[in-house]
C-alpha cells in the first residue's frame, strides 16, 4: 500500500470516509459540509484529539456541543490544502 499525503482534490473521498466511521460518530452529519474541512473538530479526550495534536494542529477555539477546533496557519498546511 502507498501512502501519500492528501490534497484538496480528496476532500470529497475524506468527507464519504468520515461520513461513514463507527467510532466518534457526528451527532449531526447534516452539520458537516464538504468546505468544512479547512478546519478539523472532534470531541475532547478522544484519540482523534491526540492525533490532530501529535500532527502539528493547534486548537483555534470550542467548536459547537463541547467539541474542539482545530486549525492550522495558511503557511503550515501541507501541500494541496492552501487552495
Amino acid at each position: 500500500m502507498r501512502i501519500r499525503q492528501a490534497l484538496a482534490s480528496d476532500a470529497a473521498a475524506m468527507h464519504t470516509v468520515r461520513m461513514s466511521v463507527q467510532e466518534n460518530v457526528l451527532s449531526r452529519p447534516d452539520a458537516i459540509a464538504l468546505t468544512d474541512y479547512v478546519w478539523l473538530t472532534t470531541e475532547r479526550c478522544t484519540r482523534a484529539e491526540m492525533f490532530y495534536r501529535a500532527r502539528g494542529w493547534n486548537e483555534a477555539d470550542d467548536a459547537p456541543h463541547g467539541e474542539v477546533r482545530f486549525g492550522r496557519r495558511h503557511e503550515t498546511l501541507p501541500s494541496g490544502l492552501t487552495g
